[in-house]
């Protein structure tokens, strides 16, 4: 069985930092006392999406983005699995950061039931898309996001397309100087 912190994370940080060399930050969502082992949830880090992500565009500047990674079942993502803090983060700080969602759907890569398949969306889709689909979850099947499914390169990464909005994105970040992320 696929799971969200054993597989669909690991895979999504190895492909932006190993494959791409993007610097990834990592949160946690709970950390363990260290004296009696209970699961602590710091407010500090409530709703903050999974991996901040930083590409060098040009001598002292990055690119930033934010990543939820989300683990969906056989055949869709369900809606809920993004809960509102996770939402209210995006509005609070979609200003700083290009945000993504980075979810799988399906049980095993190369299956023959329901194969996995990852999606690399902008969170806004994902948000448009629980407002206009008439349905509690997104399907594999959804044309929308379609143009947004990587490719397994083996080695527990995805390969992003050279076609894909992320690379646009950073393109397109470039060519506008980067001002909001500037390293002094």
């Amino acid at each position: 069985m696929v799971t969200e912190r054993k597989n669909i994370q690991p895979e999504a940080s190895s492909t932006f930092r190993h494959k791409y060399n993007f610097v990834v930050l990592t949160t946690r969502d709970f950390v363990r006392c260290p004296r009696c082992g209970f699961g602590i949830y710091p407010d500090a880090v409530a709703g903050r999406f999974d991996n901040l992500i930083a590409y060098p565009v040009d001598r002292g500047v990055l690119y930033w983005g934010a990543v939820e990674i989300k683990n969906g079942s056989s055949t869709n993502l369900s809606f809920d699995s993004v809960q509102d803090k996770q939402i209210m983060w995006y509005h609070k700080k979609k200003e700083l950061y290009d945000m993504w969602l980075w979810f799988s759907i399906g049980d095993r890569i190369g299956g023959k039931t329901h194969p996995r398949r990852t999606f690399l969306i902008p969170f806004e889709l994902f948000l448009e898309l629980q407002d206009s689909l008439d349905r509690k979850s997104i399907p594999v099947d959804c044309e929308e996001i379609q143009e947004y499914e990587l490719v397994w390169s083996g080695k527990g990464q995805w390969e992003i397309p050279d076609g894909h909005a992320l690379w646009d994105n950073i393109n397109n970040f470039s060519l506008d100087g980067g001002a909001v992320n500037e390293v002094v």
